[in-house]
């Protein structure tokens, strides 16, 4: 984010040395963080927000500790993941790669574990294989009836950005 310093005239003030940006009381800054504020001449400051915390945050740019007027930007940091992170069933861990599940029967289950700390409620799940496999919005896989030897491909696709999709593949 960038904050622009002027005075009464709209010149640019440069070279202040206590300007800082501010995230609301009760933020987890373990999970959201604000860069050092760097001065790029002119008057402008700019600071970086990041974080593996998804939402809206209200940023407040300070001089000398005080708010400057009622200034303040929206900046919204989207959860972000790149792969299935590992298959969960009945308290087993394994890894995307492990090809599990290689047997099934009806009622057989598994969940798939997004990484990147999202959460699968963010991202609509889909199966190439409707006829014996669902999955629910929380992504567990199901078994509804017995399976064949055909590829089944389980598709996450962001809600915020359909773009984006995952996928996992399996094969009885």
């Amino acid at each position: 984010m960038t904050f622009t310093a002027q005075d009464a005239n709209g010149n640019p003030i440069a070279g202040l040395s206590h300007v800082t940006f501010m995230l609301p009381d009760g933020t987890p800054t373990d999970k959201v963080k604000l860069s050092a504020v760097t001065d790029k001449g002119n008057g402008v400051y700019q600071a970086t927000l990041s974080g593996t915390r998804a939402g809206s945050y209200k940023v407040t740019p300070q001089v000398n500790g005080k708010a400057v007027g009622n200034l303040y930007a929206t900046v919204t940091l989207m959860a972000f993941t790149t792969a299935v992170q590992d298959i969960q069933v009945n308290g087993y861990q394994f890894a995307p790669t492990a090809g599990f599940p290689k047997t099934g029967f009806t009622g057989a289950h598994f969940t798939a574990r997004l990484n990147g700390g999202v959460s699968a409620q963010d991202y609509n799940w889909n199966t190439s294989a409707p006829t014996w496999t669902t999955v629910s919005a929380d992504s567990m896989v199901r078994f509804t009836d017995k399976g064949n030897a055909n590829e089944v491909t389980i598709t996450a696709t962001s809600k915020v950005n359909p773009a984006k999709a995952i996928h996992y593949t399996f094969k009885l």
